[in-house]
């Protein structure tokens, strides 16, 4: 679910008593068309984009802090840098013979 499907969905709860589904569409395309509704609405409309807003943000809030604890577990005592991770894979790797056309130093 992105944040953008929050906003909406809060929307559509919080306004279905305020304004007409035109106005509604209007508003999804354009948000100048709130000019167009009365001050009762405006004010309203409003309010719904700022518990909206509020509601995205302690969400992502929310995500930041789970993905910041689980980068905590990613977090290596000895790294392996990658020059020592290109020494393993070679030295894993079983030698092949030369093939036809290659020069060997």
């Amino acid at each position: 679910m992105n944040s953008s499907a929050i906003l909406s969905n809060h929307l559509k709860q919080e306004l279905v008593e305020v304004i007409t589904p035109a106005q509604f569409s209007a508003i999804a395309e354009t948000l100048g068309s709130i000019n167009t509704l009365d001050p009762e609405q405006v004010a309203k409309v409003r309010f719904a984009f700022a518990t909206g807003y509020h509601t995205q943000f302690k969400l992502l809030a929310a995500f930041s802090g789970a993905a910041l604890f689980a980068a905590l577990f990613l977090i290596s005592r000895h790294p392996i840098t990658v020059r020592e991770a290109a020494k393993k894979e070679a030295s894993e790797q079983p030698a092949r013979p030369p093939s036809h056309g290659e020069n060997v130093v």
